[in-house]
């Protein structure tokens, strides 16, 4: 096709198209859509479980994500890898919700949260480090940035051919 048509497969979101020549939305929610009722059953039934929360690179900001971290136990640790500390208690809230309310690095009544400030890729690997994981994950770094060079190059090889006319 051209001029804008598209192949259908059949699939939902985009999947099984054989050709593209315009925008195609991807399989995520953007801001100020409604999340899928399947979101909220997941949250009440996850979050509970959790035994370790990770939180990276984020403003805590959006909600319903930025609540996310007050669903887990009272005795769950919550690690923060970000630029700068965010989603921080607010005293009023604290106040008016009974606890919670936020992440607590400074206070002496600290006992969960932990801040570690920098890029999500270096707290990442910080935290492989001490895990004694950083050889694995280097290892598995490289073969998957590996990858995604090979299939960028392919696909700037074929961008390539599609300009040229004979």
């Amino acid at each position: 096709g051209g001029g804008g048509e598209e192949k259908d497969g059949g699939g939902e979101n985009g999947e099984g198209k054989e050709e593209y020549h315009g925008l195609v939305k991807p399989d995520i929610v953007f801001f100020g859509e409604s999340l899928p009722p399947r979101f909220a059953h997941l949250c009440m039934e996850d979050m509970p479980k959790c035994e370790l929360l990770l939180i990276l690179g984020t403003s805590l900001t959006v909600h319903p994500f930025a609540s996310l971290a007050d669903r887990v136990s009272d005795t769950c640790p919550r690690l923060l890898i970000n630029r700068e500390k965010v989603g921080q208690v607010e005293p009023l809230m604290q106040l008016l919700m009974g606890g919670g309310a936020g992440l607590d690095f400074d206070s002496d009544s600290s006992y969960r949260d932990v801040f570690l400030q920098g890029t999500c890729d270096d707290g990442c690997i910080e935290l492989a480090r001490l895990l004694g994981w950083e050889e694995e994950l280097m290892e598995l770094y490289q073969k998957e940035h590996k990858k995604l060079d090979e299939t960028s190059n392919e696909t700037a090889g074929s961008s390539d051919q599609a300009g040229k006319t004979n």
